[in-house]
């Protein structure tokens, strides 16, 4: 088989790797089925290679042909990189898989002015922790524990 040219973009490695297919159908969310370019004739309907998106946006690859990764890679003209997004896609890969989840940066910027309101409530409760220990019944661990949250608010605030 003639090697192919893939041009690669900027987008996920899912795209850039079934857009170098040919006769790719989506078998299930993430996964898909599409004709291997090592072994399989130009005019074979069969799909033989499994493509599938893991969470973290690696693509894995399989031939039920015994087709190797690599070498449907060099045929498609990818190298093993592309199977992998790069670093900056890393951190929010689940998130733009899915737009209604949210990543945590996007989270802690949509609670800011609430963690700011309860970062005055907790400076009060630090100044009277005395007084309400008593009447809550509460002792050194729950101050150690209130200190934590405390401390992960501050920190979540401050980023």
């Amino acid at each position: 088989m003639q090697k192919q040219t893939t041009a690669i973009t900027d987008s996920h490695p899912i795209d850039n790797i079934l857009s170098s297919l040919e006769n790719v159908i989506e078998t299930q969310k993430y996964q898909y089925r599409a004709k291997c370019p090592v072994h399989q004739k130009t005019n074979s309907q069969n799909r033989t290679l499994s493509i599938k998106e893991a969470t973290d946006g690696n693509v894995l690859l399989h031939c039920f042909g015994g087709c190797d990764y690599e070498e449907v890679l060099s045929a498609i003209g990818l190298e093993k990189k592309h199977l992998f997004p790069p670093e900056t896609y890393i951190a929010n890969w689940a998130y733009d898989r899915d737009p209604l989840k949210k990543s945590p940066k996007q989270l802690i910027a949509e609670l800011k002015p609430s963690m700011t309101y309860l970062q005055i409530l907790i400076s009060d409760i630090e100044k009277n922790w005395d007084q309400l220990a008593t009447v809550m019944g509460l002792d050194h661990r729950d101050l150690h524990i209130f200190n934590g949250v405390a401390s992960d608010i501050r920190e979540a605030l401050d980023d």
